[in-house]
């Protein structure tokens, strides 16, 4: 807080000294003028056509002040050069005062940017893990990544030094205003008489930009999950030959990103134009009636500059804070969708420290007559009244077709979801009675696809529980038949696993998920067909390995192959979301009806996928005529879009042209990838805007490809 108040103190200094100049300027004026009336006025015509053209223009004002006002005031030689070194030694002091207080406020600035940034986004990262499932359901892993990396850069730049830029720029404004009215109400009351249209104009230009920019972002967010997904899948992506299609519709989303960012550059031209439109007639006027008081002597000659040039200078500031409120804007739209996502409480909160929790868990599941939809599929009942009783250290195995509910069974358990309606207790408690946390740490589950993380196999497994001891973990991975093949990689526990296990084999990484369930010691191990993936020589070891695992623990098996359950204590047999048969494996080979059917089926279940639709339609931008800042902020907005959709595009497209080996590199993961696209050509972008703002034309070199 002090350093944003000191920031503040600095930044309005450092636009105070510049309206400040104008006093002195008026004064050294006045200086002149009346070193020409006493002196006279051929040493001042002496230098060039130019300027002898300009004091005759001045000597005529001087004449006719002079005719009303009296003689003007006379200065000796030596008074004259004590008046001028004087002026410039304060020109030289306000100078110094203002660089010493720049720097300070671009220093402090981009320090508290700094800081703040690391705290929202470990705050953002914090909040995205707190949300249920449910949400993840509606998001994409991209989108969010777009967020972290590009929206939270937006947010920077609107945070940093150009916020103080923007201070410096409102204190430069107002102080340029109080002292015109101190030295002429009259003239600063004509120069503000358009100063309400400039006013309105910026507020609708920030309007616009503000909700274009989020679109933009929403947009762009778009693209970063088709990056996130494609460079994910890399190894499918290239078995299909699919980098041409892959690359289309990544360019197809850059697109309507791109039509958003040129709308914005619109939006900022036509302000901008407005703004410097408004206030060069304000200067015309100035002249026109500045000309009339100095005529009629009711003000000094030198007042008359001090005036104009203080509203000058802060009508400029009006002006230049034009781009400084526009990145503000877009870091507006970009924090609101940040702080959405931060401000969220998910109904299922993690976080939250209330709840039971029980002194001597045995692992008693009891399962009375739920029901549940999908918050994403309200429309479709997935489970309607099942109930299934599992007592302490039984195997409960669940078969059916694919889509019966026993995966959803699996996500209601570890309460992911809330039930639509019945109930599901642990030890004879309504697990919504219970602490989240560590109602969680009683259940360990091993999925169909092993998700391991970019560290090394010590680091996977103690996931499961960080303070466990190396004597533990050689433990675990012994009774996951984990340990042998651990031993003989390269670096043993410490060897690197790469992007989501790249570097290991599919039974290997699964071994290595059951050993890092067990290390927690769970009273509830969950089984997510755990080795339907696995060829058959590594699901005969994967199977040895959870049969060990199981032993003394409340297990839910979901079976891929049913040999695989033939020993469980209890087989529930689900279809269309109902419990349909319940026993042993003798039991309803014996009854010989759906468990029969599916035991002795020719054909094995077969996944279904789902396909996803994309449909975003956005109307055209329409061309509008104004002066030469809104061609400038147009023109170098579309030039700075292409030039970052190009380069997107390219290192996209080259991306998908290297072999499977170069995405093995930790240097080159999918996150680090995501990264670069969703900031670099940005960055790029953000020299066409500087461009614009300066106008200053330069020649792009053509990029050799």
């Amino acid at each position: 807080m002090l350093a944003l108040i000191l920031g503040c103190i600095v930044a309005a200094a450092s636009g105070a000294g510049w309206p400040l100049m104008s006093t002195i300027f008026g004064g050294l004026s006045n200086t002149f003028l009346s070193a020409q009336s006493s002196f006279g006025g051929d040493a001042w015509n002496n230098d060039s056509s130019t300027s002898g053209a300009t004091m005759s223009t001045i000597t005529s004002l001087n004449s006719s002040a002079s005719a009303s006002s009296g003689a003007l005031d006379q200065i000796s030689k030596e008074l004259f050069l004590s008046q001028t070194i004087q002026y410039c030694l304060q020109y030289t002091y306000l100078g110094c005062g203002v660089l010493v207080a720049g720097y300070l406020q671009i220093a402090i600035w981009i320090t508290v940017s700094e800081r703040m940034m690391n705290k929202i986004r470990a705050k953002f990262f914090e909040a995205i893990l707190r949300q249920d499932i449910a949400w993840f359901d509606e998001k994409q892993s991209g989108t969010l990544v777009t967020h972290l990396s590009d929206a939270m850069e937006r947010i920077k730049e609107g945070v940093g030094d150009k916020f103080g830029l923007l201070i410096q720029y409102v204190a430069q404004f107002f102080a340029g205003f109080i002292i015109a009215f101190i030295y002429s109400w009259k003239l600063t009351l004509v120069m503000l008489s358009l100063t309400p249209l400039m006013a309105l104009s910026g507020g609708f230009m920030g309007k616009m930009i503000s909700s274009a920019s989020r679109r933009e972002q929403e947009l762009y967010s778009v693209a970063g999950a088709i990056a996130e997904e494609v460079l994910s899948c890399i190894r499918t992506v290239i078995a299909f030959n699919g980098q041409k299609r892959e690359s289309d519709r990544y360019e197809n989303a850059l697109q309507t990103g791109k039509v958003e960012g040129v709308k914005k550059s619109i939006y900022t031209g036509l302000g901008m134009g407005v703004v410097f439109l408004i206030m060069f007639s304000s200067y015309g006027l100035a002249f026109w009636y500045g000309s009339t008081l100095i005529a009629s002597g009711e003000i000094p000659r030198g007042t008359v500059f001090t005036v104009l040039f203080s509203v000058m200078m802060g009508s400029f500031a009006l002006g230049n804070a034009g781009p400084s409120i526009a990145l503000i804007a877009t870091a507006k739209g970009s924090a609101h969708a940040i702080f959405e996502i931060i401000d969220r409480v998910p109904a299922i909160d993690a976080y939250n420290r209330a709840g039971k929790k029980l002194a001597a868990p045995r692992g008693k599941i009891e399962i009375s007559n739920v029901s549940f939809r999908y918050p994403t599929r309200p429309d479709m009942t997935v489970l309607n009244g099942v109930s299934i009783a599992a007592e302490p250290g039984e195997t409960i195995a669940l078969v059916g077709s694919s889509g019966c509910g026993k995966s959803t069974l699996v996500n209601l358990l570890l309460r992911y979801y809330d039930v639509t309606s019945g109930s599901i207790k642990i030890d004879g408690e309504p697990i919504k009675s219970l602490n989240l946390k560590w109602m969680r740490n009683l259940i360990a589950v091993v999925s169909q696809e092993p998700i391991l993380f970019d560290a090394t196999v010590e680091e996977n497994i103690r996931f499961g529980r960080q303070n466990v001891t190396h004597a533990e973990m050689m433990k675990v991975c012994k009774m996951a038949n984990a340990h042998d093949f651990i031993s003989k990689l390269p670096q043993g526990y410490k060897t690197e696993v790469g992007e989501r296990g790249t570097q290991l084999s599919g039974g290997q990484k699964q071994r290595i998920a059951i050993a890092r369930a067990l290390v927690r010691d769970p009273k509830i191990l969950l089984l997510d067909e755990a080795t339907s993936a696995l060829d058959s020589e590594s699901e005969s070891i994967v199977q040895e390995a959870l049969e060990k695992a199981a032993k003394g623990r409340t297990t839910i098996v979901i079976a891929h192959r049913l040999s695989t359950i033939r020993n469980a204590d209890k087989i529930v047999v689900l279809a269309h979301g109902e419990v349909k048969e319940v026993g042993t494996h003798a039991e309803l080979i014996e009854k010989k009806q759906l468990y029969f059917d599916l035991t002795y089926s020719k054909t094995g279940e077969e996944l279904l996928s789902g396909a996803r639709f994309w449909s975003l339609m956005f109307l055209g931008l329409g061309v509008l005529e104004a002066v030469t800042w809104f061609f400038s902020a147009w023109l170098f907005g579309v030039a700075g879009e292409n030039v970052t959709m190009k380069m997107r595009l390219s290192v996209f497209k080259n991306v998908l042209r290297q072999d499977v080996a170069f995405f093995d590199d930790p240097r080159h993961s999918t996150g680090k990838i995501c990264t670069r696209l969703a900031t670099d050509a940005p960055n790029v972008k953000a020299v066409s805007v500087f461009i614009s703002k300066h106008k200053t034309y330069i020649e792009t070199a053509r990029v050799v490809q």
